[in-house]
């Protein structure tokens, strides 16, 4: 700490704030005396490390022309932002010592840290959860990525492993800043994304933050205290935005106790569509890849019981759905046109959007019969979701089984009040003259 604090002086970092480690998050910023002068932590321009900055001179920059196959710099930095700044960080950490940008290297939190902390390294934690497959899709990219960094000319490169390249992805994701264009001429920085030395030592509050953060004249950062918020010795807590535990946890490594951001549910919509169970699944999943709607089902929290489309379930999931429950003898038809696109037909109707499926359903006769089909495929998706949830729970002292299972207990509650809902209005519909006809009729 007092080599970077040496550093950190001679990039020109200004600071009426002192640095401690903190009992729940590592390093923390704190005030040295009541009202803290503003600006709290000045980083000027030359201190911010952007793709633009990493990329500037020396073998590092050589490489990644190699890699990219591009000769111009700064095509490559705006191109790939993200990962040469992420490779920056590597190289480093892992294979030049000296390299100007060392004293923060070593401050920055190592391997083991991430092992302790972070979901991308401990995935058991998540199992049964809605995350677990967010993590899954995170480290297939990065391993992709990874055989394609490898595969390049450069003995560095090829010496790269995946926990290197997990750090390096854990390190970026939990400090970048998006900054946007500098307003300085002599900046000239058109990154949006970069890691700022100092400043990423505040940490956040989602109830209470006493600072922000602001662009300056030179192309740098402010660290600003609110007017009469902070006492000598507080803590100086910054608002990393209104985010979810599911995104804290996944950028982070912690989740905030009864957070006001609820997070989101997703459910593949796959399980619904299986071929084998249904031929007419075929066509409706080619017909939602052509419509270019996802196959994904977002639930989040909701106060609202009464009906189908205000129950939490984003607007598209439900229709979705629709399209799901519905079969050929609700008149729903496909067929190919010149392109060998499928086409939607409903009612002899041309079907080529969402708000057009809704609008068909909305009227037709058997709407409370396809909404009760809809309801109940959910009610045994999430019985199944909670089963898992709660089946795979971990319980240890490690800190990422602590913060794993304060999102596992939110996301089980959101489940549980989506199942009592849902089981709501099956009985409501139940009830609806026209399902207790169809129901006869069909038995």
């Amino acid at each position: 700490m007092e080599q970077f604090s040496t550093w950190s002086k001679n990039q020109g970092i200004v600071s009426n704030a002192r640095v401690e480690n903190t009992p729940y998050a590592g390093y923390g910023l704190f005030a040295t005396k009541d009202s803290c002068n503003n600006p709290v932590v000045h980083v000027p321009f030359s201190a911010l490390l952007s793709s633009q900055k990493a990329i500037q001179k020396g073998p590092f920059a050589e490489t990644l022309q190699i890699l990219y196959k591009l000769n111009s710099l700064d095509e490559i930095a705006q191109i790939y932002e993200k990962q040469v700044i992420c490779l920056f960080l590597i190289y480093c950490q892992f294979f030049d010592e000296t390299t100007e940008w060392k004293s923060y290297m070593d401050i920055l939190p190592s391997i083991a840290f991430f092992k302790q902390n972070h979901p991308l390294f401990n995935l058991q934690y998540l199992q049964g959860t809605s995350l677990e497959h967010s993590v899954r899709a995170k480290l297939h990219k990065l391993r992709k990525e990874l055989e394609m960094i490898n595969q390049a000319n450069s003995n560095w490169l090829s010496k790269i492993d995946i926990e290197m390249y997990k750090w390096a992805d854990c390190v970026f994701w939990s400090r970048v800043v998006g900054i946007g264009s500098a307003a300085a001429s002599e900046a000239s920085v058109t990154s949006n994304m970069v890691l700022v030395p100092y400043f990423d030592f505040a940490n956040h509050s989602a109830n209470s933050p006493n600072m922000r953060w602001q662009p300056t004249l030179d192309g740098g950062i402010d660290l600003v205290t609110y007017p009469d918020m902070v006492k000598e010795g507080d803590e100086l807590l910054l608002s990393y935005g209104s985010k979810p535990n599911q995104e804290l946890l996944f950028l982070h490594c912690f989740c905030v106790e009864n957070n006001p951001n609820s997070s989101c549910f997703t459910l593949p919509a796959s399980p619904f569509l299986n071929p084998e169970d249904d031929p007419l699944n075929i066509p409706k999943i080619r017909w939602l890849k052509h419509a270019g709607v996802k196959p994904t089902l977002n639930l989040s929290r909701s106060v609202k019981d009464t009906e189908l489309l205000d129950i939490g379930w984003a607007y598209e999931s439900i229709i979705v759905m629709y399209l799901v429950a519905m079969n050929e003898n609700d008149g729903i038809q496909f067929s190919l046109d010149k392109e060998e696109n499928v086409q939607l037909h409903i009612k002899g109707k041309k079907i080529t959007t969402l708000e057009a499926l809704e609008q068909v359903t909305n009227g037709m006769r058997l709407l409370p019969v396809i909404q009760l089909r809809v309801i109940m495929l959910l009610i045994d998706a999430l019985q199944y979701q909670y089963s898992m949830n709660t089946d795979h729970a971990m319980i240890d002292e490690t800190p990422i089984a602590k913060q794993a299972l304060v999102y596992r207990n939110e996301e089980k509650a959101l489940l549980e009040s989506a199942l009592q809902t849902l089981s709501k209005l099956s009985d409501k519909l139940m009830k609806d003259e026209i399902v207790i006809e169809y129901l006869e009729n069909t038995q």
